[in-house]
């Protein structure tokens, strides 16, 4: 591995904690390689972005006398002609990475809160309510607490509150706290457990919020 190449992958750094981290915190398709390398290339220059913005508030306020060398541009420019460059950037590089963890924060509240679609639905632009399926975001509604479960092949109800969820193409899993468990026939109460662990195939029981 060339000098050329290993110093793009730390210039690289910020950006894939802050892809690590905004993939850790949020619910969406698996990405692949190349979704995965797009988004660390983006969340490095957006976490690039505020050394750019001090270095230009230390120019315009020159008496604090102090200035940030880092330019990302300058950089790649040295590392293509092969050129040495100023051990400094790596300072530049461990600040970026703090701005990268912070960024990946606000994105993923973004994407979490949904943000940006409530706004397109708001001014009609779009109906989409966000990138994961219904299942998730039916479930992670704020209005959705105490849910009831019906699961007529197994003959059983199960009333809880919603602690855990996930979603793969080939199951649906759910984790309830303080579950009450009935007869699905006739609702006769059954049980009380203090927490469950359900796990089926998409279509296998059906959630109501409980009221």
């Amino acid at each position: 591995m060339n000098r050329l190449v290993i110093s793009l992958i730390v210039l690289l750094i910020p950006g894939l904690i802050a892809a690590l981290v905004y993939d850790s915190i949020t619910r969406h398709e698996k990405w692949n390689n190349f979704t995965f390398s797009v988004a660390a290339v983006l969340f490095g220059w957006f976490s690039y972005l505020p050394l750019y913005l001090i270095n230009w508030l230390f120019s315009v306020f020159s008496c604090f006398h102090i200035n940030f060398r880092f330019n990302i541009f300058i950089t790649l420019l040295k590392l293509l002609n092969n050129k040495a460059i100023d051990n400094s950037i790596y300072i530049d590089i461990v600040f970026s990475s703090v701005f990268a963890v912070i960024f990946a924060f606000l994105a993923a509240c973004c994407v979490n809160r949904k943000y940006l679609n409530r706004l397109a639905q708001k001014i009609h632009i779009s109906s989409k309510y966000g990138d994961e399926n219904l299942f998730s975001y039916y479930l992670n509604s704020d209005e959705i607490d105490w849910i009831y479960i019906r699961w007529p092949e197994r003959n059983l109800i199960y009333r809880g509150r919603i602690d855990n969820y996930s979603e793969t193409r080939d199951i649906q899993e759910l984790v309830l706290l303080d579950v009450d468990i009935y007869n699905y026939q006739d609702s006769a109460f059954l049980y009380h457990t203090k927490n469950i662990y359900l796990c089926g195939k998409a279509g296998d029981f059906i959630i109501e919020l409980a009221v």
